[in-house]
């Protein structure tokens, strides 16, 4: 199936604080020297590796029914909270996500050659 095309940095960095944010997790790795650091890092570790492999492949789906929110925050606020962090990151903290969106385009560009060699 046609590839879908890659998700930016921005996307990248929206659904980790999504998660972090939802989840009560902190926004920075060092803030606690517990376990919880390490537990927070592997399961922001496992959304990067389920935005890239899902993300790249296009798969038709059936319209999903709605489900019940869970009515922590209402996404304009969750929106406007992410932006204001996105806006106040370091250059290192940047450099993460944007290396992140250029792994995405490769696998895109990628499977997109692969799409249309075989489409023909």
């Amino acid at each position: 199936s046609k590839p879908r095309r890659p998700l930016s940095a921005y996307n990248f960095f929206f659904a980790e604080e999504r998660h972090r944010l939802l989840n009560g997790m902190s926004s920075t790795a060092s803030s606690s020297d517990d376990g919880s650091c390490l537990h927070n890092r592997k399961a922001i570790l496992e959304i990067r590796k389920n935005l890239l492999n899902r993300h790249s492949m296009w798969v038709p789906q059936a319209k999903r029914k709605h489900c019940k929110t869970h009515g922590k925050i209402g996404f304009q606020d969750l929106a406007k909270q992410i932006s204001t962090k996105w806006r106040n990151l370091s250059p290192d903290q940047m450099k993460e996500y944007t290396s992140l969106a250029g792994i995405a385009k490769k696998q895109y560009l990628a499977h997109k050659d692969q799409y249309y060699r075989t489409k023909g």
